[in-house]
């Protein structure tokens, strides 16, 4: 990046810089390396700017996507929209392809940050038409329709996209990509109760992960742990704890928010209510920072559960918003707590 700055104004130094931001940006999503988004956030902002006024559609597009990744590395859910939905206008003179490319990345990011579902379809279904036509292979499209079959309650689809993410990725070395589809799919199969291949995926994660410098992975450890533990070895439970001061330290509110529910969950089965509760409570104010309507209802859900009283109870569950409750993962967590207070409500009375 250095060495751009010596090169003349024009198309080619604006190429060169928002690649070399790409690398620079992912390299900083590892652990030890976020310190460094915000200077890159001003310099992707700049390097956009120059790629508009040379009328650089397809390069723009790259700079508006890697800009929306560092603001999702950031926890900011406003502007990572607001630059997802700026590379999908930036492509619509680029060439088809591009396009294509683009409208897969943008669909596709609106429904993993649960953003703008709705519109994140639509933009799937209009690259899934075009890519047909071009006769064209996309991981984006399949990595979309991956995490809408999953938001839909189809686990067993959710996991053969998010397969086919994988291979895609892996045909073209985008090892970042092959990574993230992975942890999406050992969430899947840990969701399907498929624990062997959660641990399995979960070592190829945490391999791929040391490989490309990042010396932990705590988010996709977890899942490992939380398969122990729903096996019933209790003595993973240091190392979940140990997973979970980590995701804290990242700041990576995201998947805190789904390993504490999902601990809330271990703690209920076990009747340790005040554990839940606690749990419970921090995935909550996790999920609304980042405005993760699945995780939100998930965790008022358990929330309601860990209550002892039954009206109390019922209280709290008519509290989570509509919204929260239209993922499946939310769903499924909304009616056990109906069925455990309902339960709760029939014993309380005889």
């Amino acid at each position: 990046l250095a060495h751009v700055e010596a090169l003349a104004a024009g198309a080619e130094h604006t190429r060169l810089e928002i690649g070399l931001l790409r690398l620079r940006v992912a390299a900083a999503a590892g652990p030890g390396g976020r310190q460094r988004l915000p200077e890159s956030i001003r310099r992707i902002e700049g390097a956009i700017a120059r790629a508009e006024a040379l009328t650089l559609h397809a390069e723009a597009a790259a700079g508006w996507e890697i800009l929306a990744f560092a603001q999702q590395q950031s926890s900011d859910i406003v502007r990572t929209q607001e630059a997802t939905l700026a590379a999908q206008r930036a492509t619509r003179r680029a060439d088809a392809a591009t396009h294509c490319q683009q409208l897969a990345n943008s669909g596709r990011c609106l429904v993993e940050i649960e953003a703008d579902p709705l519109r994140g379809r639509a933009l799937l279904d209009e690259a899934m038409h075009l890519a047909d036509e071009l006769e064209l292979k996309v991981m984006e499209l399949e990595w979309g329709h991956g995490l809408l079959a999953r938001a839909e309650g189809d686990l067993t689809g959710a996991c053969a996209a998010l397969t086919r993410a994988v291979a895609l990725a892996h045909a073209v070395d985008n090892h970042w990509r092959a990574y993230e589809c992975m942890v999406w799919l050992a969430t899947a199969e840990f969701e399907r109760s498929h624990l062997d291949e959660v641990e399995r995926l979960a070592a190829e994660v945490m391999l791929a992960a040391t490989r490309m410098g990042e010396p932990q992975a705590p988010f996709v450890h977890a899942r490992a742990v939380l398969a122990r533990l729903r096996r019933g070895e209790r003595d993973a439970e240091a190392a979940l704890w140990i997973d979970v001061e980590a995701l804290r330290a990242l700041d990576d509110k995201a998947h805190l928010a789904y390993v504490l529910n999902e601990a809330a969950a271990l703690a209920l089965a076990a009747c340790r209510m005040d554990e839940a509760m606690k749990c419970a409570d921090e995935a909550l104010l996790a999920a609304q920072a980042v405005r993760r309507d699945s995780e939100i209802g998930v965790a008022m859900a358990r929330r309601a559960m860990a209550e002892r009283d039954p009206q109390r109870a019922a209280d709290a569950l008519a509290q989570i918003p509509p919204t929260a409750a239209r993922h499946a993962r939310a769903q499924g967590a909304l009616e056990s707590a109906q069925r455990a207070i309902s339960t709760l409500a029939s014993t309380a009375a005889s």
